[in-house]
């Protein structure tokens, strides 16, 4: 199975749909384009579809399609599609895609070259940027221990664990994902598997070959579903799925993803999460930062080049959950990318999934941190499932928060929290008083709303504490409504508590807060 990976800026992951990121200024001068440059030594890829010849040339280290631009519309130019007629009549070219969802542009192929700087100039145009092929990065799974990914998720494993002595051999889970949405954008799923029975949604393919969004070109779309949601070797054994089909069999074409992503934000049912196994560039991540801005929880691979990937242009959006892979070891995975904007850990080598050459197959060599994406994606749902009130950043501080800490072995300093995925959601949401005045010591009252996982025998310690060091003193033990004494420090200087409660559940701690802004009488207090 070859996961679908972030690639290094110098291999091109970073797309060059720059263009879409939210600061553009559209009405701005577009800066004609060159005519394509002759094509690289790199051996060109292959053709996958009958729609198109994706034969491509390589540029400063960038694959991208001859004659294949995305073409970005001022408000002015009107509905897009029309826009679209307008313009190709003028320059010539094929009409692939109309974007319109967000912002309204569209793609072309066959686009003469000669065509390309009086396209630039036209009136109704803000940007165009060449169309790009995002690559599939193979991985090699080192092992093969069945089930380990998920036997791991619901324990507390550390370094050097030994699957066959350490682990019990189980999956543990409080909620199934019952109720919430999985779209998964990649090659396609194989609709007719049985990991997959009766829980198929709507769906869509981008791209013209094969039979629609249920067959999958590659069989990594299939690997990936199943990890997520398949009722044997998935984490949400009762979410349903969604296929979104973007990718071909050696690669995502980034306008196909586009669309894909623009699918979803019109069709989306809630509560939702997208995964995406594929290469992030700064366009995939204005997508995911669309998605969440309207509520969708989306949960990224990190990639597979052991690279800092934080800072760069293959960055994920840091809304969006990105993730790493380990290994049976709980060590980090030797190709997985890193950095500070990485948010969790999950199995990403030699675990098990579905396979697509037949509706009972599976592969014990699935990995990459595509295949840790999905486990984390398979959690995020269950939590909707228990809330599907949750915004995108409730659910990423639920999977950080209730993560095992500092097992893991081999992050680089500075390569991100030491926080290995768990599926039990033992975490606590506390609500405050809001917006605190502050005149005396004052007493107020806040309150548990939820109580994520743990088995009903909970009990509660109140606590917080400032960035000033003052201090709450609780009044009461363990019910679920607190009145609390606040001092403010001795020279009034502070900027929020931060508040929140030690929940203890079948002899587990876990902390569940939220800040509050706390505003100080200056009368008195040395403000």
């Amino acid at each position: 199975m070859q996961p679908i990976s972030v690639r290094p800026r110098a291999l091109a992951i970073a797309t060059i749909l720059l263009a879409v990121a939210a600061c553009d200024d559209a009405t701005a001068p577009v800066r004609p384009l060159a005519p394509e440059a002759p094509a690289a030594a790199a051996a060109p890829l292959a053709a996958a579809s009958t729609d198109t010849a994706l034969a491509d040339t390589l540029i400063q280290g960038r694959r991208y399609l001859k004659q294949a631009y995305i073409v970005w519309l001022k408000p002015s130019a009107g509905p897009a599609s029309a826009a679209a007629d307008k313009i190709l009549a003028l320059v010539g070219g094929t009409k692939r895609h109309v974007f319109g969802a967000v912002r309204p542009g569209f793609a072309v192929r066959g686009l003469p070259d000669a065509a390309v700087a009086a396209l630039s100039r036209n009136p109704l145009v803000a940007k165009v940027e060449r169309d790009e092929i995002l690559p599939i990065d193979g991985v090699q799974s080192l092992g093969t221990l069945p089930y380990w990914g998920l036997d791991y998720i619901d324990q507390h494993p550390a370094t050097n664990w030994n699957w066959f002595t350490d682990a019990d051999h189980q999956f543990k889970h409080f909620f199934d994902g019952a109720g919430v949405h999985v779209y998964v954008l990649d090659t396609g799923v194989r609709g007719d598997h049985v990991e997959f029975t009766g829980r198929l949604g709507n769906g869509t393919s981008t791209i013209s070959i094969g039979n629609g969004p249920y067959e999958d070109v590659d069989g990594h779309g299939t690997g990936v579903a199943g990890q997520a949601v398949g009722t044997k070797y998935g984490v949400a054994k009762a979410a349903t799925l969604h296929s979104v089909r973007v990718a071909y069999g050696h690669g995502v074409v980034l306008s196909d993803a586009i669309e894909g992503y623009q699918w979803v934000l019109s069709n989306v049912q809630r509560p939702a999460v997208v995964n995406q196994s594929f290469t992030t560039s700064p366009g995939t991540a204005y997508w995911q930062q669309v998605l969440i801005s309207n509520g969708i929880t989306v949960v990224a691979a990190a990639g597979n080049d052991n690279l800092n990937v934080c800072g760069t242009d293959d960055q994920p959006t840091n809304a969006a959950i990105i993730v790493g892979a380990v290994n049976v070891n709980l060590n980090r995975s030797t190709f997985s990318n890193y950095g500070a904007c990485l948010d969790v850990w999950a199995p990403g080598e030699g675990t098990v999934s579905a396979a697509m050459a037949s509706a009972t197959d599976s592969t014990t060599s699935f990995g990459g941190t595509s295949g840790a994406t999905p486990y984390v994606t398979g959690v995020a749902a269950s939590a909707l499932q228990e809330d599907p009130s949750l915004t995108p950043a409730q659910v990423e501080t639920i999977i950080k928060e209730s993560s095992t800490k500092n097992g893991i072995a081999g992050i680089p300093s500075g390569g991100g929290p030491n926080y290995f995925l768990n599926s039990l959601h033992r975490f606590v949401i506390v609500t405050g008083p809001g917006v605190i005045q502050i005149n005396d010591p004052t007493y107020f009252t806040y309150n548990v709303v939820r109580r994520y996982g743990g088995d009903g025998t909970w009990s509660f310690q109140w606590m917080a504490n400032t960035t000033q060091g003052a201090n709450l003193y609780p009044t009461g033990g363990t019910g679920l409504s607190e009145t609390h004494l606040f001092y403010p420090p001795a020279d009034g200087h502070f900027d929020y508590i931060s508040i929140g409660v030690n929940a203890t559940s079948a002899g587990e701690t876990v902390w569940g807060g939220t800040n509050v802004e706390v505003y100080p009488d200056c009368g008195g207090f040395g403000c």
